[in-house]
């Protein structure tokens, strides 16, 4: 478990899974769908129920990006 800070003084506990997911996210500008397996994917649609990600539409397809 890890301990993540959202929204300025808002910290929210995480798995590991979903850390990995948050920094496949933080490396890179835009986190396209297309890039995440299914298991990854659900994790990071659990991260956007939780408000750690957002996820958005673009011509290019749907992306997701950290709350900031």
């Amino acid at each position: 478990m890890k301990l993540v800070e959202i929204l300025g003084n808002l910290r929210t506990y995480i798995s590991n899974e979903e850390h990995k997911v948050l920094e496949m996210v933080k490396d890179s500008s835009i986190s396209y769908c297309d890039n995440f397996n299914e298991r990854d994917f659900e994790l990071a649609t659990g991260l956007v129920k939780r408000g750690v990600l957002t996820r958005s539409k673009d011509p290019k397809g749907l992306f997701f990006n950290i709350v900031k």
